[in-house]
């Protein structure tokens, strides 16, 4: 199992008692293991050392790294709440259709924008032969 440290950074720090308690008994009850148990506990540790660095290394960072790191830190986040629900195989192929649903609006915007400038392009051209001017 990944550890979800990208969750722990998301979880307040009033809740950091609870999630250890709930991974204890995880652990008791056999759903995690001894040694994911630890490094959810050592990531529990560092979240509070991290927090105080992030706005300096941010600020530091251009606006596309931060919004692309923002976007795989949610895409982690995302999938480690579905391992949790469905197991591995199904966030897997769950991750897999949201990308695969992505490429394919991210083509249908492209089309339709494509088609709108075809459209004015031609509707441009026939006013020119036509002999319509734009100044006024």
């Amino acid at each position: 199992m990944q550890t979800p440290s990208a969750m722990l950074m998301l979880t307040p720090s009033s809740a950091m008692p609870l999630v250890l308690l709930a991974v204890a008994v995880l652990v008791l009850v056999g759903l995690v293991r001894p040694r994911s148990a630890a490094a959810i506990a050592l990531g529990m540790l560092l979240v509070p050392v991290i927090q105080r660095q992030i706005p300096a290394v941010v600020a530091t960072l251009p606006l596309w790294f931060v919004l692309l790191a923002g976007l795989v830190i949610a895409c982690n986040v995302l999938r480690g709440m579905l391992a949790l629900l469905l197991g591995a195989a199904g966030a897997s192929h769950a991750m897999a259709m949201l990308f695969i649903g992505t490429l394919r609006l991210v083509g249908q915007l492209l089309t339709g924008i494509s088609g709108g400038v075809r459209r004015l392009f031609a509707i441009g051209v026939a006013a020119r032969e036509r002999g319509a001017t734009y100044e006024e």
